[in-house]
């Protein structure tokens, strides 16, 4: 929280916890495993990590550079959630989306190569 984002993570195997300080505390906001990813928000939106995630035991992720997170994820279409859903702990109902709205669970892997 609060450092220079760089890299896009992409959780293959273990558990990430994610917490952010609230009032001087560390608060948890939630528990990630397989298939979650974090780190877009510093990248997409060109701003200092907003929580800290932090290994539960050992954790294997697929790293994603911003340069190549910008060539190849075309981020300008990409829902993103206002900051107050980032944060918020309570479970908010799924909103309706349009169909031409991509969302990161929506990209296809492709093999990178120079």
């Amino acid at each position: 929280e609060g450092a220079e984002g760089n890299t896009f993570y992409i959780i293959l195997k273990g558990e990430v916890q994610v917490t952010k300080k609230v009032n001087g505390q560390e608060k948890a906001l939630r528990l990630m495993g397989k298939g979650e990813h974090f780190g877009e928000l510093a990248l997409m939106r060109e701003i200092l990590r907003t929580a800290t995630c932090t290994a539960v035991g050992p954790v294997t992720c697929i790293s994603i550079d911003k340069e190549v997170f910008e060539e190849t994820i075309p981020f300008e279409n990409l829902e993103l959630p206002d900051d107050s859903e980032v944060f918020e702990i309570p479970v908010v109902p799924e909103r309706k989306r349009l169909s031409t709205t991509l969302r990161l669970q929506d990209l296809v892997p492709v093999l990178y190569q120079e």
